[in-house]
């Protein structure tokens, strides 16, 4: 028997979000992208994870979806629910591995990559954009963790659904980075 292989999380978040922006604004589409990101997080398959969680009304979607036997037959199935028009935008996670897919990494990867290993902190938001704790908070959070180093990844306006930062307030953020570096970079 000659079977496709079944589609990543990742590839049925893109799916799910997909369907999200052919809705108009409202619940529908924000219970899309709820499960989309829900798929993209699930540390298994995403699709018994999504279903448990899902409203009523998108449970058979997400079977449907997950039942489709490789990327072809996904993006055929998206196509088609989604009456066939343009995506509005590249897919929002191209580039990155789902959850599934770093858990199946850190397990059969070099050992240099097992988390125990890292010694810094790739992604954080401040509350500059849609963080909960200011960059000085962040950062000394980072330190006692022993981080040896941090990146701040705050949004940007351009993003619909944060609040981000303005070409200003970024170079009000890198004179603040460059200040605590200056007092704080050897702690």
């Amino acid at each position: 028997m000659n079977r496709q292989p079944t589609n990543t999380n990742g590839a049925l978040a893109e799916a799910l979000f997909a369907l999200a922006d052919s809705e108009p604004p409202g619940d529908r589409r924000l219970a899309l992208l709820r499960t989309g990101y829900a798929a993209f997080d699930a540390p298994g398959k995403a699709h018994t994870v999504v279903l448990r969680e899902a409203p009523g009304w998108l449970q058979p979607l997400i079977s449907q979806l997950a039942a489709c036997r490789g990327p072809a037959a996904l993006e055929a199935a998206v196509e088609r629910l989604k009456g066939g028009g343009p995506p509005r935008r590249w897919p929002s996670r191209q580039g990155y591995l789902s959850r599934a897919e770093v858990a199946e990494t850190l397990i059969s990867g070099p050992a240099d990559l097992h988390p125990q290993r890292m010694r810094g902190a790739c992604h954080w938001h401040t509350r500059d954009s849609d963080g909960k704790a200011t960059l000085e908070v962040m950062a000394r959070a980072c330190g006692q963790r022993g981080y040896a180093w941090s990146m701040v990844t705050d949004h940007s306006r351009g993003l619909e659904v944060a609040s981000g930062l303005d070409l200003e307030g970024v170079r009000l953020q890198q004179t603040r980075v460059e200040r605590w570096n200056r007092q704080h970079g050897e702690d």
